[in-house]
């Protein structure tokens, strides 16, 4: 009897840890996909934000749409589910004309871009792929310290918000005029 007491204890003991086991698995599972879901969220208000930059620029930047299209080189790593967003984005026009995206492009293709968008993993890209664009072309990225970098717009998180820094005075020699509301919205 005791030896069937002590089996029985055992095998509650292996359901319960097995039960345990699947309830942690099960909690981790659904915090990475609250994480996901958040990233992807995130990704979506940078890129309306860079979509709402471009509206914002004031004056001749006539050149983004010489070719008859905004095209915007994206630099970074996406999960599958963001690059689909943001391919979607080649489905809409702004100021009348179509969006072209560019994701991951060649360095030698950035030249062609009239926006360059550098995000998580294109760090160690930044300084190469300025330095070979054209001058009016629009930099923004979602790195830490980007405008120190060389870039124009820095997009950042505080305290849960989406925030951005537009170095005003690098615009001006790349011939981008942003308009007053957009740099009263502006971190200093």
């Amino acid at each position: 009897m005791k030896e069937k007491l002590s089996k029985a204890k055992i095998k509650i003991s292996a359901i319960t840890s097995v039960i345990i086991m699947l309830f942690m698995l099960c909690k981790a599972s659904i915090a990475d996909n609250l994480k996901d879901k958040e990233a992807f969220f995130k990704t979506k208000i940078k890129l309306a934000f860079i979509y709402k930059f471009i509206e914002f620029i004031d004056g001749n930047w006539d050149f983004a749409t010489a070719d008859n299209e905004v095209v915007i080189s994206v630099y970074g790593n996406f999960t599958n589910e963001e690059l689909e967003m943001l391919m979607n984005y080649s489905l809409k026009n702004v100021k009348n004309t179509p969006i072209k995206i560019q994701y991951n492009p060649n360095i030698r293709s950035s030249k062609n871009s009239d926006i360059v968008f550098f995000t998580k993993g294109s760090d160690a890209k930044i300084a190469k792929i300025l330095r070979n664009t054209r001058k009016d072309i629009l930099s923004i990225g979602d790195i830490n310290y980007f405008t120190d970098k060389g870039g124009v717009i820095e997009l950042s998180e505080y305290r849960g918000k989406l925030r951005f820094k537009i170095d005003n005075e690098r615009a001006k020699k790349r011939g981008i005029m942003f308009n007053a509301k957009l740099l009263e919205l502006s971190e200093r």
